[in-house]
């Protein structure tokens, strides 16, 4: 029997110090967790570095067309809890029942077009964008909101349209 020592994320199998992936986490001050909403299927799975929103049974859910800032609770992050789970938290029949969601803190997010440290940050939350949808950028557009007062540039990888971002959701 040998031991593997090559750092990894257990869920992702990718490296430990692989920045710049959306949904790592860089700093965590506050995460809580969260049922999946009870309107969801038992075999939606929320993604790596998704935005969710509460729910309509006050559980967290994908964010739709009409979400506003006030609803979205914060976004789905990595948690090496020793489970290999490539795709994400499946919702009731998976192993996770409750998902790791940050309010408070540091996560690299998708963007689209340029996005600079002084950008107003807009979240695409139309879900009939499939190209934009879940994420970030810099001034307003249709389908998107504002997230300014949740959420600053910390830095930009534009050549991998990634951006980090700093999270205060109260």
């Amino acid at each position: 029997m040998s031991i593997n020592l090559n750092a990894t994320i257990l869920q992702s199998g990718t490296p430990l110090l692989s920045q710049n992936q959306v949904g790592a986490i860089a700093q965590d001050r506050l995460s809580l967790s969260y049922d999946g909403d009870k309107s969801l299927s038992d075999k939606y799975v929320f993604s790596y570095g998704q935005w969710v929103q509460l729910g309509v049974n006050k559980g967290a859910a994908a964010l739709a067309a009409t979400t506003t800032v006030g609803k979205v609770l914060g976004i789905v992050k990595y948690e090496n809890s020793g489970v290999i789970d490539v795709g994400g938290y499946q919702q009731a029949t998976g192993f996770y029942t409750n998902i790791p969601v940050l309010k408070q803190g540091v996560i690299w997010i998708g963007s689209t077009g340029t996005v600079d440290l002084d950008s107003t940050l807009y979240l695409y939350v139309d879900p009939s964008d499939t190209t934009n949808y879940g994420k970030v950028r810099n001034g307003s557009a249709s389908g998107a909101i504002d997230i300014s007062t949740i959420a600053k540039v910390a830095k930009v990888n534009n050549s991998d349209n990634l951006v980090l971002i700093n999270v205060q959701i109260l």
